[in-house]
């Protein structure tokens, strides 16, 4: 129970940190241009 509460929580973070990196992407692009 433990180990699949740590699963979803790693996922959660993992998606997160992916929806801010490609979100500083799209930033730094529309400054670019």
């Amino acid at each position: 129970m433990v180990k699949r509460l740590f699963d979803i929580f790693f996922s959660f973070s993992g998606l997160l940190l992916l929806s801010v990196f490609f979100l500083i992407i799209a930033i730094a692009i529309k400054i670019d241009s």
